[in-house]
């Protein structure tokens, strides 16, 4: 069967579909897969937290974070609702992502703790940033949202003013309804 898909989220729902307990990833340091199925349920989680936080379809989110299952989840929800992800390279000096920051205009940026000092050093100078979404396990649903520009450097080592008490409340599905957000060439 010849499938033909519009975007990159109709394409993993599909596979997920088709392939949901087969392998997407394979983690080397902890010998987990993982699936299709569960790829998909991160990404729609990325997608309903995004949403709660206010992104709207063709807004950019900013990514900083190292290759890993979090990156993929992240990118894929962001496109899942419709936003633009914008992946970050992680060996930048402050004032380089101090620029692409601005430059990208984003609201929301996602990433872990390791980072924090680098986002120290230029919080006062990031002119659209107004949510900064840390992924760390040690929190209950894995995750803190910090604001931006808190007057304490606390905000930044967690302990935050917003913390996600339950799941994003809305899960989304691709947006095969909307083929005219996707590209029209076939993957």
């Amino acid at each position: 069967m010849e499938y033909r898909f519009q975007n990159v989220p109709e394409l993993l729902h599909c596979r997920a579909k088709d392939f949901g307990h087969k392998s997407f990833i394979r983690q080397a340091e902890n010998e987990h897969d993982l699936t299709y199925a569960e790829l998909l349920d991160r990404s729609n989680r990325v997608a309903g937290l995004l949403d709660e936080l206010g992104v709207k379809r063709e807004e950019r989110v900013a990514v900083l974070l190292p290759n890993s299952p979090e990156f993929a989840s992240t990118v894929l929800g962001a496109q899942q609702l419709g936003a633009v992800p914008g992946p970050i390279n992680l060996l930048l000096k402050a004032h380089e992502l101090e620029y692409i920051l601005n430059h990208q205009e984003s609201k929301v940026l996602i990433t872990d703790s390791e980072f924090f000092p680098l986002l120290q050093q230029i919080k006062d100078r990031l002119n659209h940033l107004e949510k900064i979404v840390e992924l760390n396990s040690r929190y209950p649903h894995g995750l803190i949202v910090h604001p931006a520009k808190s007057e304490e450097i606390k905000a930044f080592y967690g302990i935050s003013q917003e913390t996600v008490t339950d799941p994003p409340s809305k899960v989304f599905k691709p947006w095969a309804q909307n083929r005219h957000l996707g590209s029209n060439r076939p993957l």
